[in-house]
């Protein structure tokens, strides 16, 4: 039978239980950092270090709890900031080198496989819906999960989010964390150059990027006092009520000449940068129209009738909240919003937005990422580079994207639009035969190209590096004759080491 943990461990647990939906085992970029679960349990500091703080309020106790229950070592998703590896005191307990990656992938996976319900019912001593409900602040909603609609398109985007291997983990939650911290750190500290820095004069500081919305730096640094001060307002009231207040005070700085225009969108990432447990990330307000009507549409949420950008922002954010795959991490929250309407924006020709260019997925360049998944993704990033250059260099590099939304949740490897409306997909795969690349590209391309609102694109191609054997172009053919598709295989040369 397995032993009850200290309420400390408990509460680790439950939070890393919690965020077991977004990790990839083997990609320590998916999994948390200390001072993130540290915040997230609003712990006191007891210790030089997070690490030492956290170890001593139940992670230390939860690590020895699931070693004496024979159960997967959980703890090993809590990893360092700088390094993106557990501290040594967890590869000591259970008698590993703190080299032994190998293991440590093996334990994140057996913790993902694991149904914990049961346990952490017992470990927490109260339902998951219970805790939050006494836990929910005065004055919000009840979280009455019998109310909490979401329907397949929601979680089908919640699944391709969560499980995205694209920049959002890897390089824009990171940057996101790091400008909240600073931004708190500056304002708690008194000295506000840090927070006026990131909040008025960087346009893109990891909450959102003001791109046309960036005000005037002249008139930011001739109102500087003006603005430092307005950052200590929102600080101490961050309520949608406040934020109308702030708005109507700077249209009268723009009335009074102080700034050439309303930066509305200014103020808004403003309030998102100082309370991101209250506003999510996208401030845009057309945008953020997108993206409600979408969630309307697809689940239980009801915005505000209000032309208040914070009232609405905060009713959306609370309602995400509700939801258990993503109430592990407030940060992660926030960015779901812009996935939305990333997928869910449609260009003139109701087809999702392009947007021509390359990006290269980032790369984890610490060793304790899974050699074998290391390969593969550098494998891809070769390919992807070699077809776009090649398709640029007949097309022109205004008419061919890589990793672009499909609008239904996922992304498409390249897509070559050209001006008179014609769409090809491309799906790339890193295969040792043309009938894998083929059997893992089909299902997605279909889906790229027809669920919903798709590309509707005039071919579709799978890309990859092995040869079309008779028996694999065969089935093409047929598909293409029996269901009138346009599926072809395109053979690149082999990737550059």
């Amino acid at each position: 039978m397995v032993t009850k943990p200290s309420a400390g461990a408990a509460r680790v647990l439950e939070y890393l239980v919690a965020h077991l939906p977004a990790v990839a085992a083997g990609d320590p970029r998916t999994y948390v950092q200390y001072k993130q679960v540290h915040d997230a349990l609003q712990l006191a500091m007891h210790g030089e270090t997070y690490g030492e703080s956290l170890q001593r309020q139940g992670l230390e106790d939860l690590a020895r709890w699931c070693l004496a229950n024979n159960l997967p070592a959980i703890t090993g998703l809590v990893v360092k900031a700088e390094s993106h590896e557990p501290g040594d005191g967890f590869f000591r307990l259970y008698g590993r080198s703190s080299e032994d990656y190998k293991w440590w992938t093996g334990e994140v996976a057996a913790s993902k496989a694991r149904d914990w319900t049961k346990l952490l019912a017992q470990a927490v001593g109260t339902s998951a819906a219970e805790e939050k409900a006494v836990a929910s602040p005065p004055g919000s909603q009840s979280r009455d999960l019998k109310q909490l609609h979401l329907d397949t398109e929601f979680n089908n985007f919640l699944d391709s989010f969560l499980h995205s291997d694209l920049w959002y983990f890897s390089s824009w939650l990171p940057h996101y964390r790091n400008a909240v911290d600073q931004v708190a750190d500056s304002i708690k500290s008194g000295s506000l150059d840090t927070a006026y820095t990131l909040v008025w004069k960087t346009p893109d500081n990891g909450v959102a990027d003001a791109g046309q919305g960036v005000v005037s730096f002249a008139d930011v640094d001739a109102q500087s006092e003006k603005l430092k001060e307005q950052l200590l307002r929102i600080a101490s009231d961050p309520s949608p009520q406040n934020f109308l207040r702030e708005s109507s005070q700077m249209l009268q700085w723009r009335d009074q000449g102080l700034f050439k225009i309303h930066p509305r969108l200014m103020l808004a990432r403003t309030f998102a940068a100082i309370a991101p447990l209250v506003y999510h990330t996208t401030v845009d307000e057309m945008r953020h129209g997108i993206v409600l009507r979408w969630m309307e549409r697809h689940s239980s949420f009801r915005a505000p009738v209000t032309d208040n950008w914070a009232e609405k922002a905060a009713a959306l954010a609370e309602f995400l909240n509700k939801i258990d795959r993503l109430n592990f991490d407030p940060l992660v929250r926030n960015m779901f919003p812009w996935f939305v309407y990333l997928h869910a924006s449609r260009g003139a020709d109701d087809r999702p937005t392009f947007t021509p260019g390359f990006r290269e997925r980032p790369e984890q360049t610490s060793a304790v990422i899974a050699a074998e998944i290391r390969t593969v993704r550098l494998r891809h990033n070769s390919l992807s580079r070699q077809l776009y250059d090649d398709l640029v260099a007949r097309h022109g590099k205004d008419n061919v994207g890589v990793d672009q939304p499909s609008g239904s949740g996922g992304w498409v490897d390249v897509v070559l639009k050209l001006p008179s409306g014609i769409v090809w997909l491309y799906e790339i795969k890193v295969a040792s035969t043309a009938s894998s690349a083929i059997r893992e590209a089909i299902g997605q391309l279909l889906e790229y190209g027809y669920r919903g609102s798709a590309w509707k694109p005039e071919r579709l191609l799978i890309a990859a590096e092995p040869e079309l054997d008779q028996g694999s172009a065969t089935y093409l053919k047929l598909l293409n004759e029996k269901f009138s598709l346009q599926i072809e295989y395109l053979q690149l040369s082999p990737a550059q080491p």
